[in-house]
């Protein structure tokens, strides 16, 4: 949206807006499944399970209760703390990789959920753990090239659905939660948040496999015999999987810095995929970030997929680990494969909101 820009008996020059992340806020479910509860079905002690993933609880939604039902309730949380009208939402952008249905858009959903007007869009998002990324390009070159103003970017997953309870390396890791955000126009450079960034995405399709599910697809169509072989079920290929996660993460973190010009020591507050945390301290060690410079929500939460960048931006943002003049670092990796980083810069006070229990 360009915004005329004049001075008394000057032609008027168009200027392009700033792009903000206004606010960001999450949900997760009331249900609670610890360490020790799957330990025991698993053979594996809770201090085993938490030693390898950094995990100690992890929130699954009840029967009743689909991805669409708690981004629809991260996004109420959202429209709460802010204040905005969902009528003034020009756009829905919804990251998942476990959707309600095959079809419509999970956003579609949420959109006749929060009563938005069918005037503006609403779409999905597929790119496992770096979707709340690739939203947050997607919205802002929206905003840049003036299609919309207001932009809701959700990321949610339900993956206790699909996943092999007698797999210990994909069992202990997921958690199901959401997260939302904001994104607006600022052309003045008035509002607060999170001035966002160039996005930098990548993918590697070659190895795909380290990290899917293989059936339920038009690859290979869900049948008797594939939910009998376990397909239907998230398939992680560990090691591999692991040392890729360490060299992009430090790679797409090391470029964004250059980028900007900046070093590790400019940024306030990193805000990762919370994958493992083997991983992301393994990130923290080869990188040389300060301690306590990286907020972390596995512990509490688990692996909410894309849903755990703006879980943990909205944790970061309520225990005040964010102020003005921060800079933020976003970044992630996920299934494709794929990882991204972004960096906003905060102005004014930050505006989270505490998890909702």
């Amino acid at each position: 949206m360009s915004v005329p820009d004049s001075v008394p008996g000057s032609v008027p020059v168009l200027s392009p807006p700033g792009v903000v992340l206004r606010a960001a806020a999450l949900y997760v479910p009331e249900t609670e499944v610890t360490s020790a509860d799957l330990g025991q079905r698993l053979g594996l002690s809770a201090a085993e399970i938490v030693r390898r993933t950094g995990v100690r609880t992890r929130r699954w939604a009840p029967p009743q209760h689909a991805t669409s039902t708690l981004g629809t309730r991260a996004a109420q949380a959202l429209f709460k703390e802010t204040g905005v009208d969902p009528a003034g939402v020009d756009r829905i952008l919804v990251s998942t990789t476990s959707p309600d249905m095959a079809f419509p858009a999970t956003a579609c959903l949420i959109q006749q959920a929060l009563g938005i007007s069918s005037e503006g869009g609403a779409m999905d998002v597929f790119a496992s753990c770096t979707g709340f990324l690739a939203a947050l390009s997607m919205a802002r070159a929206a905003i840049l090239t003036g299609e919309a103003r207001r932009i809701l970017v959700i990321s949610a997953d339900v993956k206790s659905r699909f996943l092999d309870l007698d797999d210990p390396a994909t069992a202990i890791l997921f958690g199901d939660g959401a997260g939302a955000a904001l994104i607006e126009a600022d052309p003045h450079g008035t509002l607060s948040g999170g001035r966002v960034g160039p996005v930098t995405l990548r993918t590697d399709g070659s190895r795909w496999h380290y990290v899917h599910m293989p059936a339920g697809g038009s690859r290979l169509p869900l049948s008797a015999d594939t939910l009998a072989a376990g397909q239907h079920t998230l398939k992680m290929d560990g090691i591999p999987l692991f040392r890729m996660a360490v060299s992009r993460f430090s790679e797409i973190i090391r470029a964004t810095l250059e980028r900007d010009g900046l070093g590790v020591n400019d940024i306030a507050c990193f805000v990762f995929h919370q994958a493992n945390l083997r991983i992301l301290e393994a990130v923290a060690g080869r990188l040389g970030i300060p301690e306590g410079r990286v907020c972390t929500t596995l512990e509490r939460y688990g692996n909410t997929s894309s849903a755990s960048l703006p879980i943990t931006l909205a944790t970061a943002l309520s225990e005040g680990r964010i102020g003005d003049g921060d800079n933020v670092l976003l970044a992630t990796f996920g299934g494709g494969l794929t990882w991204g980083a972004c960096r906003l810069r905060w102005q004014g006070t930050g505006a989270g909101h505490p998890p909702h229990r």
